[in-house]
C-alpha cells in the first residue's frame, strides 16, 4: 500500500480552508483543557515557521507537523546568566494523527520527510516534548539537561527537568554533526 503524500508547506501559506482543516485535525488530536486555543488558532503558543501535512486518499487531513524555528542557549549547569553554547533548533511541535489513523506510522514518516529538509536549512537540531516511545524509533533521545522557559500561565520563568516517559520528555535529534552538550538548556521563551 502506498504511503499518502506529504506536503511541506510555510505557515504563512496556510490558506483559510487550510486553517480549518488543521484547527480540526488538532482539536481532535489534543483534548486538555490547555489546549482549548485550537478552536480559534492553528497553533499552540506561537506560530511555527514550517508545517508538515499528510491527507488520505479521499484528500481528508490526516496528520500533520509543525517546526519553529528557534535559538536556543545551553550554558554552564550553574550559569544562569553567563554565556553558553548558542544553537539552531527546529522545535517539534503540534505533532498529531487523525484517531482513525493512528498506528500506521506517519509521525515516523512525516519525521523522516521533515529532517532532511531542516537539516538542509542548518538546524543543529530537532527538539521536542514528547513521549520516548513514539521519537525514540525517529532517532530523538531523552536529553538529561534541565530546562529555562517561561511558564506563561503563572508569568514566570522556571527552571526544571523533562524526563517522564508517560508525561513528556525534552527529546533532542541531531540534524548534523553537532553533539548535543550538557548544561541548562535556555529556551528564551515558552515551551512550544
Amino acid at each position: 500500500m502506498a504511503r499518502p503524500p506529504i506536503q511541506e508547506l510555510l505557515d504563512h501559506e496556510v490558506t483559510a480552508q487550510l486553517d480549518r482543516e488543521l484547527r480540526a485535525l488538532l482539536n481532535q488530536c489534543f483534548t486538555g483543557p490547555e489546549d482549548e486555543v485550537f478552536a480559534y488558532r492553528r497553533y499552540w503558543k506561537e506560530p511555527p515557521t514550517f508545517r508538515w501535512i499528510m491527507r488520505n486518499a479521499g484528500g481528508d487531513l490526516i496528520a500533520h507537523l509543525a517546526a519553529h524555528d528557534k535559538v536556543i542557549t545551553v550554558r554552564a549547569v550553574d550559569a544562569t546568566e553567563a554565556a553558553g553554547v548558542e544553537l539552531r533548533i527546529a522545535g517539534i511541535a503540534e505533532v498529531c494523527v487523525h484517531p482513525a489513523a493512528r498506528g500506521m506510522g506517519h509521525v515516523k514518516e512525516l519525521l523522516y520527510v521533515a529532517h532532511p529538509a531542516l537539516a538542509k536549512r542548518g538546524f543543529d537540531f530537532g527538539l521536542l516534548f514528547g513521549r520516548p516511545g513514539v521519537y525514540r524509533s525517529s532517532g530523538y533521545r531523552v536529553a538529561e539537561n534541565r530546562v529555562r522557559y517561561f511558564d506563561d500561565r503563572r508569568e514566570e520563568w522556571k527552571t526544571e527537568t523533562f524526563a517522564d516517559p508517560e508525561e513528556g520528555s525534552l527529546m533532542y535529534r541531531p540534524l548534523t554533526e553537532t553533539e548535543w552538550p550538557a548544561g541548562v538548556v535556555d529556551l528564551g521563551g515558552p515551551k512550544f
